[in-house]
């Protein structure tokens, strides 16, 4: 199994939210996880983040450290739900801790490849992390459309 599809086996597609305040980053990150076969929904704020991911329930969550209010955020989206959250920083970006702390499971820091991205969302994914209860063959029984930007 090569690892490069995240529709492989039963089961729908595994759905990302990618909060990023850089829209060619967006962009790029919405293109590449969607040729592997993500469902992928986008938001420019973290305001936006937290409205997509009550609506849509994401499987991970993938949010920029930079992005104005991403601790409260990180600390509402862990309070909501056990969904796994990845930080993407820059090396001497403050806050790394307290957003650990806040409750995201991981930070991948920017510049970085496509590669190591999808290494990451697949670790946090993989069935022996489930973060807090988080049940991974819970199904919420709801198709979301995954077409926002």
């Amino acid at each position: 199994m090569s690892g490069r599809t995240a529709t492989a086996g039963p089961g729908p597609p595994v759905r990302l939210l990618v909060a990023d305040g850089d829209p060619s980053l967006r962009r790029v990150l919405r293109r590449a996880l969607q040729a592997r076969g993500y469902q992928v929904a986008l938001a420019n704020t973290t305001g936006t983040a937290l409205e997509l991911a009550g609506d849509e329930h994401p499987d991970l969550i993938v949010l920029d450290l930079s992005l104005p209010g991403v601790i409260d955020a990180i600390r509402a989206l862990r309070q909501a739900a056990a969904t796994s959250i990845l930080l993407l920083t820059w090396p001497t970006e403050p806050g790394r801790q307290a957003a650990l702390d806040a409750g995201a499971h991981g930070v991948l820091t920017k510049p970085f490849g496509i590669g190591q991205l999808l290494e990451r969302v697949q670790a946090l994914r993989t069935p022996a992390y489930t973060p807090q209860g988080q049940d991974e063959n819970q199904a919420t029984g709801t198709e979301a459309p995954w077409t926002r930007s």
